[in-house]
């Protein structure tokens, strides 16, 4: 699994103890079991969480804010949940209070300002009922700080944390004369959809290529 490379770069060997919070099947709880982790998942749909096939892990259900006090983390993972939840900074800090000093919080979730939004239009995957919120890098890392994480590290799923795997250098012009010949009647679409990807280009960097992005911050030793 990809999310755990992510992760196995921002730890020590000695940061082993892993909290998944909104950890569905908690396919990603035993994989990083697998891998020597000391993981744990929380899951607040009880029917989902029955769902659970251990083996070198556990999955409890509820939510962050149901551990104990004492029970600390070297890292804590939120994929795709930020999105879901009424009050973002809130579970920001009930994870942050279960982390040791040192320790990493992760989130994934889908990045707003992505040509992937732009050219998917009203069609984006990001665009769900069920979510509540969407973030730029800046605006959840913002957010992260505001609730007290620091030392900040940006990536997706598939690179190291810092790094994109494919950068974006603009709009082909040549590709937008292809479409408006091809049906002329959509040059005004078109041409809207090149300046904004023209812009993002701009604007964006280094993640405007990335729809899904990954942000952690370090909890203060």
């Amino acid at each position: 699994m990809k999310q755990l490379a992510f992760v196995s770069a921002l730890t020590t060997p000695s940061q082993h103890r892993l909290l998944d919070v909104g950890a569905g099947l908690a396919h990603f709880v035993n994989v990083a079991a697998d891998n020597g982790f000391d993981a744990i998942g929380v899951e607040p749909s009880y029917q989902v969480s029955q769902g659970f096939q251990p083996r070198n892990a556990s999955l409890l259900p509820g939510s962050v804010n149901d551990l104990p006090a004492d029970q600390l983390f070297d890292v804590i993972t939120l994929w795709d949940v930020i999105e879901h939840v009424e009050k973002p900074l809130e579970i920001i800090q009930q994870s942050i209070a279960h982390l040791r000093p040192g320790g990493w919080l992760v989130l994934e979730t889908g990045n707003y300002q992505s040509t992937s939004r732009i050219m998917s239009g009203d069609s984006w995957w990001a665009y769900h009922v069920e979510h509540r919120w969407y973030f730029t890098p800046s605006s959840l890392e913002l957010t992260m700080k505001h609730a007290g994480l620091e030392n900040f590290r940006h990536g997706q799923v598939g690179a190291p944390p810092g790094q994109v795997c494919q950068p974006y250098s603009g709009p082909d012009r040549v590709e937008l004369l292809k479409k408006v010949v091809k049906r002329p009647w959509t040059i005004g679409r078109e041409l809207n959809q090149y300046n904004q990807l023209k812009q993002a280009a701009h604007d964006w960097q280094p993640w405007v290529a990335v729809s899904v992005m990954i942000v952690a911050g370090q909890k203060r030793s």
